[in-house]
């Protein structure tokens, strides 16, 4: 009879395990649209939106010990160009997802929502929230948000952000979050498919080239129109001249999974502030970040809270009076060495 009793025991409990009892969750990741950022640039979408989700899925899978569920997930649509980025991360991630328009969405019953947190705007302003609180003050003192319901609304999303940030503990988790989900990817690039062309880059500096911009988003002020460095290919003679290992690369003609294996196998980076510095997620320590910094935007540079979490060397240039500034290859080349 004990026998009997014990193998009905491991029966049921090889059926709790096996993929005839395993339950399908369907889970859609939501973008936080209350803040004034967007995703057609390429920080905001991927700090604001789908490096978060992916930090949800990694949060969801933990949770399940032994994983006893199959999950379907469901992103936002942003544009063509964010959503062959959503696919790549995903596919070498080997989820189950879908990339949906707002009506799909609304059409797909059992979904449980989640809200995924705009890292992109705890980055920026950690600056003026943790760094130079008088900053924020003399903002929210402004006459015009008080008369405007919308930027009203979005003044009192931003308090939610204040306060997110100056919890320490927030802040380590953060941190925390960051890198499992840049290890997690890290890896799995890793094992993927090698590109032979991308070699040579290996231990190089990146001389950062912006490519010429697209229609993405109803908005073609994006990559060189909006910012540029000039004299890049003269530079490039010069460091090489003086035995400096460094290339120019241009990351729009490239896949997010070939400017990951880029970005991580090289030396540090050189370029006119932009969205490409996105992707210092994926430099080793220490490497070095050379930010050209531009007079069309107020407030510092995401990468410099970003250095900060990540352990990398920045270094920041004022360009002054120029969103188009040339590259002074002599003052760089001091940084280099």
């Amino acid at each position: 009879m004990k026998y009997y009793l014990n193998s009905i025991i491991d029966f049921i409990a090889y059926l709790n395990n096996s993929v005839v009892l395993k339950k399908e969750k369907k889970v859609y990741f939501k973008y936080d649209s209350g803040i004034v950022e967007g995703t057609a640039n390429f920080f905001h979408f991927m700090w604001g939106y789908l490096l978060p989700s992916i930090n949800e899925i990694i949060k969801l899978e933990s949770d399940e010990n032994p994983p006893n569920n199959r999950y379907d997930f469901f992103f936002d649509s942003r544009n063509e160009v964010m959503d062959k980025i959503t696919k790549d991360l995903l596919n070498i991630c080997g989820y189950n997802y879908q990339i949906c328009q707002d009506q799909e969405i609304k059409s797909i019953k059992n979904l449980k929502h989640i809200k995924i947190p705009r890292w992109d705007t705890w980055i920026i302003n950690y600056y003026y929230y943790y760094k130079k609180p008088s900053i924020y003050i003399n903002k929210m003192l402004s006459f015009k948000w008080l008369i405007d319901s919308s930027i009203l609304k979005r003044k009192i999303k931003m308090l939610r952000y204040k306060l997110f940030v100056r919890d320490k503990k927030v802040n380590s988790d953060f941190t925390e979050s960051i890198n499992l989900v840049k290890s997690k990817i890290d890896y799995l690039v890793e094992q993927g498919k090698k590109n032979g062309s991308l070699d040579k880059y290996i231990n190089k500096y990146l001389l950062i080239k912006r490519s010429v911009p697209t229609t993405v988003g109803n908005n073609s002020k994006f990559g060189s129109a909006k910012r540029d460095l000039k004299g890049i290919d003269e530079s490039l003679e010069y460091f090489k001249k003086n035995n400096i290992a460094i290339e120019v690369f241009e990351p729009g003609k490239y896949g997010i999974i070939e400017q990951i294996r880029v970005f991580k196998n090289c030396k540090g980076i050189i370029g006119i502030r932009g969205s490409e510095f996105s992707n210092i997620l994926w430099l080793k320590p220490s490497s070095k970040v050379i930010l050209i910094e531009s007079p069309d935007i107020g407030g510092p540079s995401p990468a410099v809270k970003l250095s900060q979490i990540l352990n990398l060397n920045y270094i920041e240039i004022n360009s002054q009076d120029t969103v188009k500034p040339k590259l002074d290859p002599h003052l760089i080349i001091n940084y280099l060495n």
